[in-house]
């Protein structure tokens, strides 16, 4: 009757009005936690590839406004930009740099950058889940993106990955809307964001593809008509990143960037996959990626919904395409956490289904009212604890002391060449905030990278002699891998010291 569908649909509205208000809460808290403590200098999640986009976008920015500056710094910060390798394109560099024209030098824009893209990445995830699921579990897998410490102190980063991973949820949430109905006008949403989460940074790649064609795995879905506009969709999306890739072979800014990245030795050793699973467990957390692979077993058993029929085949196509990523780059994913990144995203994704089943036995229960606020509570009490947590881990170190240091640093070495350093980030910090220019000297992990990749070690004398050729200060501001370092500590021991502070040691190499 017409009374009874009004008040039914009173009742969905409230429902899809509290799902909303939920989604809401979700999303302005992940944001708002990533805001805490925002002008921290990014010294806090590796600070050598932070520092890295931060001398681009100030290089950029001061480009533009040339009057700003004295003239010595106005040409370091043009310098420091032109020297530093050009991997990935610009993107949120030149974004920062814009946003510099409103604000002045001010990294905390890049965290504010990062924390959006990540945190609407999460709206795409909840969407991509409630296609396939219950807004509940959807709910569930958006806390699991959100919230872990590692997600929130990563997805603040000055790097290009957080942009990288919003664009991948959103073309795992539009492949799977295109799945469902094959149309062009559903492709292009599809192409666009698989083309620019691959232009961002190539290794997305191995998140795009093997998705986009896992359908062809499974002998019903293998249609001409839909190989075809498959295989168009793929072409799309190769586009905006061939061109780039052609235009930086061309002129020969990328020449040198994709050697060292490849080996397949390492496919060998135990040790490797011990390294590849403590930096996953890091990133993305034992108890999740274990909730994310339980998911997917449950997505594949015979009472698995319906609705969930096309993750069937791009769920599994996922986590195959994680595990050609690790074996393409072996050394990084072993090395650096953040490789992982994207995991955090699939193992929210994978974990739907298994949240999907925990609520629809808790379904009846909470149908009662007093059932439903006390889980209402719990949620709550959870919510704010887990936000109270991350910000005592914000709060817990000033980065502001070291950035300090580093421009006493500058001042003690005059601002002039002829330093070689020992730093933990290449001398990025020394050039950031002490305006100094120097020289890397390898740390003990590059030196065991080095001979890795060669086969063979560098005599300690030669590489002291080559390096220091011309250079008038030593600066020693890692003591950790100094220590690490026992011809190098010979070498210097004999000198004399220029200056020290905490932290840090000056010898000079000649008088």
């Amino acid at each position: 009757s017409p009374s009874n569908a009004i008040s039914g649909w009173m009742e969905n509205a409230k429902v899809n009005l509290r799902q909303a208000l939920l989604l809401f809460l979700l999303l302005l808290s992940g944001w708002i936690i990533r805001l805490y403590d925002l002008d921290d200098p990014p010294l806090d999640f590796h600070p050598t590839r932070q520092l890295f986009s931060a001398l681009k976008a100030r290089g950029m920015y001061y480009a533009a406004h040339p009057g700003l500056l004295p003239a010595w710094q106005q040409e370091f910060a043009l310098q420091q930009r032109h020297q530093l390798p050009t991997i990935e394109p610009e993107i949120i560099e030149h974004l920062v740099a814009w946003a510099y024209n409103l604000t002045g030098e001010a990294l905390w824009v890049a965290r504010l950058y990062s924390a959006s893209f990540w945190v609407i990445g999460g709206l795409f995830l909840w969407l991509l889940v409630c296609r396939r699921f219950s807004a509940g579990a959807a709910s569930l897998s958006l806390a699991l993106y959100l919230f872990p410490s590692y997600a929130v102190i990563a997805s603040r980063s000055f790097q290009p990955d957080p942009l990288m991973v919003m664009l991948l949820v959103a073309f795992w949430w539009a492949l799977d809307r295109w799945q469902e109905s094959p149309t062009w006008q559903r492709a292009w949403p599809a192409a666009l964001a698989g083309g620019l989460a691959i232009l961002v940074k190539f290794p997305a790649l191995f998140f795009v593809y093997p998705p986009l064609f896992g359908r062809f795995f499974w002998k019903e879905n293998r249609s001409k008509k839909r190989l075809w506009q498959t295989l168009v969709l793929a072409l799309l999306i190769a586009v905006p990143a061939t061109i780039y890739l052609a235009y930086g072979l061309w002129t020969g800014f990328l020449g040198q960037q994709f050697g060292g990245r490849f080996f397949p030795q390492l496919w060998f050793r135990p040790t490797t996959y011990l390294q590849w699973m403590q930096e996953a467990n890091r990133a993305a957390g034992v108890l999740p990626i274990a909730l994310g692979l339980l998911g997917l077993v449950l997505l594949a058993s015979p009472r698995a919904s319906t609705r969930s029929a096309t993750l069937l085949t791009s769920l599994p196509a996922l986590w195959v395409g994680y595990l050609l990523y690790g074996f393409a780059f072996t050394h990084h994913i072993t090395t650096h956490d953040y490789y992982h990144l994207p995991l955090i995203p699939l193992v929210a994704l994978s974990s739907a289904p298994l949240f999907d089943l925990l609520l629809a036995a808790l379904s009846v229960p909470l149908s009662a009212p007093f059932f439903r606020w006390a889980a209402a509570l719990v949620l709550l009490y959870a919510l704010f604890g887990t936000l109270w947590g991350l910000r005592a881990q914000l709060k817990a170190t000033d980065y502001r002391p070291q950035a300090a240091i580093w421009a006493e640093i500058g001042e003690k070495l005059g601002h002039r060449p002829g330093v070689i350093a020992l730093t933990p980030d290449y001398g990025l910090s020394l050039a950031y905030w002490g305006w100094q220019p120097s020289q890397a000297w390898p740390s003990s992990a590059d030196l065991a990278y080095s001979e890795q990749r060669s086969g063979k070690e560098k005599e300690p004398h030669v590489l002291f002699a080559e390096l220091t050729a011309g250079k008038r200060y030593f600066l020693v501001a890692d003591l950790a891998d100094f220590r690490r370092q026992p011809a190098l500590q010979s070498y210097l021991q004999s000198l004399p010291l220029f200056a020290e502070g905490e932290g840090y040691r000056i010898y000079l190499l000649q008088p």
